[in-house]
């Protein structure tokens, strides 16, 4: 197991390094995490299954977690809800399926 992470800035938008890693991950029926500030899940998912991820792979792999759905609360610490909510989407589903209403997916 690993862990590969993508950034990027304005000067040098890191989009096409993260649908490609996205993909070949969902193509290797592997679990993804995107934690994103710009998109929602349905446009990773959309880009996947485009560059050629299955729908079964994308519905069962694909976890989003929405950075700034909730915004950081000083009485828990800051980060500490973004880190809670990204823990959880990388917790293996029951049903062996993505689960559906993940927090804040704006799917």
């Amino acid at each position: 197991t690993g862990f590969v992470l993508v950034t990027d800035a304005v000067e040098a938008d890191g989009d096409f390094v993260l649908h490609h890693m996205v993909t070949r991950f969902l193509q290797a029926e592997r679990r993804v995490c995107v934690v994103g500030v710009r998109n929602a899940r349905v446009h990773y998912a959309s880009v996947a299954k485009k560059l050629g991820a299955s729908r079964r792979s994308v519905d069962a792999h694909l976890s989003f977690v929405d950075a700034i759905a909730e915004p950081p609360h000083a009485s828990t610490g800051g980060l500490r809800a973004l880190y809670d909510r990204i823990v959880a989407a990388l917790e293996p589903p029951a049903d062996g399926a993505a689960a559906e209403a993940e927090a804040g997916s704006g799917s």
